[in-house]
């Protein structure tokens, strides 16, 4: 690799450029190989992703102790308004309207329409 650099550097072609022909054999050779690895078939694809994001929830275990200073902090901030700076309500206004959101969500998905309930 360095005698391509200094070869390019030699010529006057510049250094990015005998960095890029010194990188191309090792991208293409590490691609090459990939070819035969790549899932096509669709339904397998998407069990691999579903697979995929199971294994990375199922690894996210529940930390009490975390629970616990969290929630100290937040009683502690919304003890003392005063001293709540505009970032920190300006957050804790948004979170209240993503929550809001996805419980008007929620209600729109279970009726099964944007409007009213389906009374028989």
């Amino acid at each position: 690799m360095a005698a391509i650099v200094k070869k390019a550097l030699m010529s006057g072609q510049g250094l990015a450029v005998g960095i890029s022909k010194a990188r191309a054999p090792i991208i293409s050779g590490l691609a090459g190989g990939s070819a035969e690895m790549a899932v096509k078939d669709p339904v397998v694809a998407t069990r691999i992703s579903k697979q995929y994001w199971a294994t990375v929830l199922e690894s996210v275990k529940p930390n009490p102790e975390l629970v616990a200073k969290e929630y100290a902090a937040a009683v502690e901030t919304l003890s003392k308004p005063g001293e709540m700076t505009v970032a920190q309500a300006g957050k804790a206004a948004f979170f209240a309207l993503e929550v809001y959101a996805f419980y008007c969500l929620g209600e729109c998905v279970g009726r099964g329409s944007l409007s009213g309930y389906d009374v028989k």
